[in-house]
């Protein structure tokens, strides 16, 4: 065999194993059965084993992603279908469209797993979870969460509103503070205590960290959807983004522990053993308990089964109620029209509002889904389970469905002034006049967003109170804006205001 025979049968292996490889990295978890009609990308071509992979070159971030697939929805006003390997991606780029999808929610409720499995590495409870593991996990949350217990929420969010207020008037006259530092223990400490009956202290003493470790989480986890190679689990665990994971759980884990144990000695005090098959869990750690009993977790699995619920109870609320103090101090006749609304509702009371009170602040309600708008969650996937038309287009078994929502929230088509902070955009008879899909920042179906009516509740809470106390100035811009990519859409800036009181 000469020289030039090996080379060529050494490529030739080299080439065999890339294309196996590549073909397993892009092979979906759940295949798509069927085909669709629905149009393909204008630009760029489908390519055998990788299919429209090749278009996603040069992708680094999240940015990048969500930047390339407007790209590539360019001359496509409904629907995009896109292909990575066999996997086939159907984006939503018509409300009309995902108004129809809503009323057939059934037949897509299941997350998509090529994108929440990545969410696994950090926490494997019910927001990345298909099937019984996660409706046994969602039921006692939607108990918990139900309308009639917001009453007694009500009391644990005025109490902690207190304390952020306190923190922000130290700020009065100090100049420039980050907003987000401080709603983001707010929101940790009602979750914790609302949620899980563990004590909320952080905006007190700050002994978890959890804030500045789930910023540190998510962006490993986006970092895997990014790159296709840590699809495999152990290259994943040996990348910077893996083992940086790892270093947040480990700091993590004994904080978990000792709640675990607590809520142990909590139950043990009161008689209840949660392997008993009557056992209804009064809080969301005995939720996990009961869970891993059942499911004979590892202790691991289990303590991590409820991290999610924490980073999902604070981080989405603090980052749309502290974009909302930011937009309201870059627009200074919006912030005394919401303050105006304060005077007419509260009668200059600084008490912490009713929750009637807070049904009839209309103008609060218009700014705060004008803030969603902005930085909702940039895109939502399902998995569609059993194949269904609309409009003759089909979308088929197996075949993942994006509904790209920050497209939707910024499209001209159900938007008078998509670019510009706007509230007149929730007015009455213009919500009336837009498809409802032009806006559903809480998702759809039985997957919709668990904790709505308590992030609603506890965000118009503290802009209620902190709008009655303090005015608001920043220097930032709101065309100067750069949004990053994490669970919401983030001010890369940060949250730059300065506090005025508004004592006489």
């Amino acid at each position: 065999m000469g020289p030039l025979t090996s080379l060529i049968l050494a490529l030739t292996t080299v080439l065999c194993v890339t294309l196996y490889v590549v073909r397993r990295l892009l092979t979906p978890a759940v295949p798509t059965k069927g085909t669709t009609n629905i149009p393909g990308p204008v630009v760029g071509r489908r390519w055998p084993v990788v299919g429209h992979a090749l278009l996603l070159l040069g992708v680094k971030n999240m940015k990048d992603l969500y930047g390339t697939v407007r790209r590539l929805c360019h001359k496509r006003d409904k629907l995009l279908s896109f292909y990575l390997g066999s996997k086939l991606t159907i984006f939503v780029l018509d409300a009309n469209i995902l108004e129809a999808i809503v009323s057939m929610s059934h037949k897509c409720q299941n997350k998509e797993h090529e994108l929440y499995y990545t969410f696994n590495a950090f926490s494997n409870g019910v927001f990345s979870k298909n099937g019984k593991g996660w409706s046994a996990m969602r039921r006692p949350l939607d108990r918990f969460l139900h309308p009639k217990n917001m009453e007694h929420f009500h009391g644990i969010t005025a109490e902690k509103a207190e304390i952020l207020c306190t923190r922000v008037g130290d700020c009065c006259g100090r100049g420039v503070f980050d907003i987000k530092h401080f709603m983001d223990y707010y929101m940790l400490d009602i979750t914790l205590e609302c949620l899980l009956n563990v004590p909320g202290t952080q905006q007190i003493e700050d002994t978890l960290h959890f804030p500045e470790m789930t910023s540190l989480a998510v962006y490993t986890m986006f970092k895997r959807i990014i790159k296709i190679a840590y699809k495999i689990e152990w290259i994943y665990s040996l990348s910077p983004p893996g083992r940086q994971c790892n270093k947040v759980k480990e700091r993590l884990r004994p904080h978990l522990i000792e709640m675990v144990n607590n809520c142990y000695k909590q139950m043990e005090l009161a008689g209840r053993n949660p392997s008993d098959p009557d056992f209804i869990p009064e809080n969301f750690i005995e939720v996990a308990i009961q869970n891993g009993i059942i499911e004979k977790k590892t202790e691991e699995d289990m303590l991590f089964s409820f991290a999610d619920l924490m980073v999902a109870g604070f981080d989405t609320t603090s980052v749309a109620t502290s974009s909302t103090i930011l937009f309201l101090a870059m627009h200074p006749e919006y912030q005394e029209r919401a303050y105006q609304e304060q005077i007419e509702v509260m009668k200059g009371s600084l008490k912490a509002p009713t929750r009637e009170e807070l049904s009839r602040m209309t103008f609060l309600d218009m700014t705060f889904n004008e803030t969603l708008r902005h930085v909702s969650v940039p895109a939502i996937a399902r998995t569609i389970n059993s194949q269904f038309t609309i409009d003759e287009y089909i979308f088929p078994e197996g075949a993942s469905i994006y509904v790209f929502l920050n497209h939707l929230f910024n499209d001209p088509r159900y938007w008078e002034r998509p670019k510009d902070f706007y509230p007149e955009h929730f007015q009455p008879e213009k919500v009336a006049a837009r498809p409802k899909g032009a806006f559903m920042p809480f998702a759809f179906g039985g997957r919709i967003c668990p904790g709505k009516l308590f992030g609603i509740q506890s965000s118009k809470l503290i802009l209620s109170n902190l709008l009655r106390r303090y005015k608001f100035s920043t220097s930032l811009k709101f065309e100067e804006i750069i949004y990053k990519y994490m669970i919401m859409l983030e001010s890369d800036k940060g949250y730059p205001v300065e506090a005025t009181s508004r004592a006489p």
